[in-house]
């Protein structure tokens, strides 16, 4: 072989670690540009998923609300019906006194006749 032959070898492996050093610099330009997308989408859904979660909260928590508001509504509703069921037996013990009353003075006055 001769010294230009070896000399054409030895240009050649040069350009040819040349070129892969290139594409080494390039593969690891790629490597990093998908990591930060990856990296941005991944904050992009943690961002969806927080966003999510808070609104579910306060869904739960309008519920929760509501099934309250709701309770003591039902509370209120049997108290007044207690109320009035109370009211009606006053009335009908009243009614019942009263009538007792007039019978044992119909039977007092019919022993008297």
């Amino acid at each position: 072989m001769t010294d230009r032959e070896f000399q054409i070898i030895i240009d050649k492996l040069d350009n040819l670690e040349r070129k892969v050093d290139q594409d080494n610099q390039l593969l690891s330009h790629k490597i990093e540009l998908y990591r930060q997308v990856a990296e941005t989408q991944i904050n992009s859904i943690r961002s969806e998923v927080e966003a999510f979660q808070q609104a579910n909260q306060q869904q739960m928590e309008a519920f929760q609300q509501a099934n309250q508001q709701q309770l003591e509504a039902n509370r209120q509703q049997i108290e007044a019906f207690q109320y009035s069921n109370k009211q009606q037996l006053n009335v009908s013990l009243g009614v019942l006194v009263t009538a007792a009353a007039a019978i044992l003075a119909s039977v007092v006055l019919g022993m008297a006749n």
